[in-house]
């Protein structure tokens, strides 16, 4: 395996086995441009002129999707949209994000009929306290301080929480929509559980008041949020091709986790809607 992957983790998500999650560590200053062609991705038109922080970011995101779509006995690109959104083939429906010197992928068979959504977070003090006022109401930080999270972790848990939530909502709705289209209105943290509740309609079958349940792990710089969004319609944004018989073939089990080397990054971003995550 090449220098610039240091570490990868391939297993069954652990609240929903039958999806599959990624985690890939990687090492920026093992950063070249040959990198694409050496792993097998296709570096897209629109990444021509990116920074090699970025370019390193979406291959990682996407070595990550092709370690468990590899997993599954598919080979596939996945593509990025008009808003630069992953498009993804119609066996699977995933979500992407990065943060630092990792990047996540998390995909479920697409016979599940579920949207996943998935973020990571690093704290970031000064950042998440100038844009509380746009992440939570007073309500919402009642509910975090309750539960006993210091305001910084509560304002992270929530930013993560509605980032995965808006990612897996996004391929019904097909346009972007604030954190206040969601509020918290349950924390189970013992069980590491979450939920939101739509507080506006976003399309005719997703609706003011519908429930979305998802669960957060906090880790030594931040947190990490994932949920599974039901689908009710077509996708407003062609994210998902039509139903295939091939999906059963799509196993239910197994696991790997391998491991390179351990390295080493400072996390630093808390992006708003980072759909290219």
């Amino acid at each position: 395996m090449c220098a610039f992957i240091q570490d990868v983790i391939l297993s069954p998500h652990p609240y929903r086995p039958e999806a599959r999650y990624c985690e890939v560590r990687f090492a920026l200053s093992r950063w070249h441009d040959g990198l694409f062609s050496e792993l097998g991705i296709h570096r897209p038109d629109h990444l021509h002129r990116a920074v090699p922080k970025r370019l390193a970011e979406y291959l990682a995101g996407r070595y990550a999707c092709q370690h468990i779509l590899r997993s599954w006995g598919i080979e596939a690109d996945i593509p990025s949209g008009s808003a630069r959104e992953p498009l993804w083939p119609p066996l699977v429906a995933g979500s992407l994000s990065h943060s630092g010197d990792r990047a996540l992928a998390l995909l479920i068979p697409a016979r599940y009929r579920l949207s996943p959504g998935i973020d990571i977070e690093t704290a970031d003090r000064d950042t998440l306290l100038s844009i509380a006022p746009a992440i939570a109401t007073p309500g919402e930080q009642g509910l975090l301080t309750g539960a006993g999270f210091s305001v910084v972790s509560g304002l992270l848990l929530l930013f993560s929480a509605k980032e995965s939530l808006f990612k897996g909502l996004y391929p019904q709705v097909g346009r972007y929509f604030g954190c206040d289209a969601a509020q918290l209105c349950g924390l189970a943290p013992d069980k590491q559980q979450f939920t939101l509740q739509l507080t506006a309609d976003l399309t005719d079958n997703l609706r003011a008041g519908m429930q979305y349940q998802g669960n957060f792990t906090f880790t030594p710089d931040g947190v990490i949020t994932s949920l599974f969004c039901a689908t009710h319609s077509v996708p407003a944004s062609g994210q998902r091709g039509p139903a295939s018989p091939l999906m059963p073939s799509i196993p239910h089990d197994g696991s790997l986790h391998y491991t390179v080397s351990k390295g080493k990054g400072e996390y630093q971003d808390v992006a708003c809607h980072a759909l290219t995550k």
